[in-house]
């Protein structure tokens, strides 16, 4: 089946663009969706994605996009490659466009873990509906390390990541509690808005660099 994903707003990532469908589209047999679309049943990630090859099959009408593109437009990859060794690299990129269930080596398995929180900016989400647009997750919040937004300057807000099997993955506007995000420091106050912008910068700076794969 083709599943046509509404093109993303800006930074928007790809487990976002799928929630925001489904509400849409309000699906309600998460299973059969996420089957459909990822080629096994996909749990919730907002950092990698996997199985992209099927994933660029079944949205190549609507998105148009290559397994590569996804991951590193649509993906934390570009991000966590940077980091990896050029073997490592492939093994981590080869694990996101195909599916194994099979235990993955130990280096490959510290990577693809499913971060325990979501981050978003109120400001970003003000901005969103301003221009006329649904308020979206931002691919740049769910950097490890970014814990204040890039683009204005505050502490991000993050809710745990609850989401159980097959049901429905969550968007900005389902979002009913969060906490601001904060780091325990005793250094003066313009010391520690240094020092997170800094951190911020450093992942941004990594994430943003195009990764090639060979």
């Amino acid at each position: 089946m083709s599943v046509y994903l509404n093109e993303g707003a800006p930074d928007e990532p790809l487990f976002s663009m799928v929630a925001s469908y489904g509400k849409q589209m309000l699906v309600t047999d998460w299973k059969m969706f996420v089957s459909g679309l990822f080629g096994y049943g996909a749990r919730f990630n907002t950092g990698l994605a996997y199985n992209l090859n099927e994933v660029a099959q079944q949205t190549r009408v609507s998105l148009g996009m290559s397994a590569m593109e996804i991951a590193e437009r649509l993906t934390l990859f570009p991000y966590y490659a940077r980091f990896c060794s050029r073997p490592l690299r492939r093994r981590l990129l080869s694990r996101m466009l195909t599916w194994s269930s099979k235990h993955q080596p130990g280096d490959v398995q510290k990577l693809i873990q499913r971060p325990h929180v979501i981050r978003f900016c109120r400001s970003c989400a003000s901005e969103d509906r301003s221009s006329g647009r649904v308020a979206t997750w931002k691919r740049c919040h769910q950097l490890p390390g970014v814990l204040v937004c890039p683009h204005h300057g505050v502490w991000l807000l993050e809710c745990p990541v609850n989401v159980q099997p097959y049901s429905a993955w969550p968007t900005l506007t389902d979002v009913k509690q969060a906490v601001r995000v904060e780091l325990d420091v005793s250094e003066s106050q313009h010391r520690d808005q240094a020092c997170r912008r800094s951190v911020c910068q450093f992942a941004l700076r990594y994430w943003k660099r195009r990764v090639a794969a060979g």
